[in-house]
């Protein structure tokens, strides 16, 4: 499983080094994403000091408000960790869960990708602040890679509700004849609302060459 994890950090890793800019990954859910870091041997982003757990900020002396420099690696040195090949080609920001400290990770973003050579990588979350209504425009996103499919609860009484009435709906528009495309059956209904926030999130790359836009699926 490890390997898994260290594999899609290697690959944005390997995505990252043709792509200038920014680039945005986004993740299924928070705790996702704060999982993946963690797997990478990243910091760990889910820190809360009220809950009494050790502080990996202050043991690795990086900032606790999700963003990371850029690390050159030194001439014939290897990166140990995935997380260390993603410093060694880009700025990382993650996007925090709270509001408080967004506008600020957004703002190092920007700068990074305006002002640093290296260009700079967002962790992001599907469905998150970040992944609607949020302009990154030009430069701000000139790849997008979307780690798994940001399924739809299928446990939400609302989700549950709208399945059983596609469901019926579907049932009694067969039994009268109508085989129109709108008699679609819960399932597929469960599958087209999950897959459309995948669709739009590839969308928000930036389609003006050059450079190329790179957008990629991870498992």
């Amino acid at each position: 499983m490890h390997e898994q994890y260290s594999e899609v950090g290697n690959s944005i890793a390997a995505v990252c080094k043709n792509i200038p800019g920014g680039v945005i990954v986004f993740f299924t859910s928070y705790s996702n994403l704060e999982e993946f870091v963690r797997r990478w041997g990243g910091p760990d982003v889910g820190y809360q000091p009220s809950r009494g757990r050790n502080n990996f900020f202050k043991a690795q002396s990086t900032n606790p408000d999700g963003v990371y420099v850029h690390k050159q690696r030194a001439c014939g040195s290897s990166s140990s960790t995935s997380w260390d090949r993603l410093l060694n080609v880009k700025n990382v920001v993650i996007e925090p869960r709270n509001n408080t400290t967004l506008q600020h990770c957004m703002d190092r973003y920007n700068g990074f990708v305006k002002n640093s050579p290296h260009g700079s990588l967002l962790l992001s979350v599907c469905r998150g602040r970040l992944s609607e209504g949020y302009d990154f425009s030009d430069g701000l996103c000139r790849g997008v890679v979307i780690v798994g499919l940001p399924f739809v609860n299928v446990s939400d009484t609302r989700v549950k509700l709208k399945r059983s009435y596609m469901d019926e709906r579907c049932a009694t528009l067969r039994k009268s004849g109508d085989t129109s495309g709108d008699s679609i059956t819960g399932a597929q209904w469960y599958s087209q609302v999950s897959a459309l926030p995948t669709a739009q999130l590839a969308q928000r790359a930036s389609l003006v060459p050059p450079p190329p836009v790179h957008t990629c699926v991870a498992p």
